[in-house]
């Protein structure tokens, strides 16, 4: 019997363990058995992933597809080893909420094939959700910088969309203007706002804003 017969012949069996015999588990073993015989066959992919929902049986799947993983990087299979850590990152994330393991799964992709949109999309997701995208632009090499001023603010409608921004924790785009040093724009985050009353009924800000991505910068 050949590779692509006995493929065929264990995903006959498994939808007859799904369908006609409601043996979930049975269906699931068979399943895997085709995923270890055709691991970058999409359709085998698919197939375990749907029994291992049917079942709850995650560990195995995730023990699968690290095997796999393993044997695809012991044979230098760079493209079969980072599809299959894209399924499984998105197995940990959505399925068992492994969130530090996912992690590691797409920062491997990314560290191996840094153009791969998938990996770095899933990675700043994470981060961000997770509130740790400082990660990210660590492990990027993204340069970074904190900027933090005093002052006044000069209308009531700067006065709140600064305030609402930092108590909302939402990442804006900026252009800070420094003076006698230059321009520095992108993505930042208000980590600190104090404020301070003045005898003459004013209040002064200190604001400290850090970089959350990307960053351009013009000398003056």
């Amino acid at each position: 019997m050949t590779r692509a017969q006995l493929l065929e012949l264990l995903r006959e069996v498994a939808g007859l363990y799904e369908t006609r015999i409601n043996d979930k588990n049975k269906a699931f073993e068979r399943f895997l058995s085709a995923f270890g015989i055709a691991p970058s066959d999409e359709q085998s992919q698919a197939d375990v992933e749907r029994a291992a929902q049917l079942t709850g049986r995650w560990d195995d799947l995730i023990g699968a597809y690290q095997s796999e993983i393993e044997s695809a990087d012991g044979e230098g299979d760079a493209m079969l080893a980072n599809t299959l850590r894209l399924r499984l990152g998105r197995v940990l994330v959505d399925e068992v909420q492994r969130i530090d393991d996912a992690l590691a799964e797409y920062r491997a992709v990314y560290e191996s094939e840094p153009d791969n949109t998938v990996a770095l999309e899933a990675l700043e997701r994470l981060y961000r959700d997770t509130e740790r995208w400082r990660e990210l632009l660590d492990g990027a090499g993204v340069k970074r910088a904190a900027v933090s001023g005093q002052g006044l603010f000069t209308d009531a409608t700067t006065d709140a969309s600064m305030r609402q921004t930092f108590f909302d924790g939402t990442i804006v785009n900026y252009q800070i203007v420094i003076p006698d040093f230059g321009t520095v724009a992108g993505l930042f985050q208000i980590t600190d706002l104090a404020f301070a009353g003045q005898h003459n009924a004013e209040v002064t800000y200190d604001v400290t804003l850090e970089s959350a991505g990307e960053l351009t910068f013009t000398a003056m």
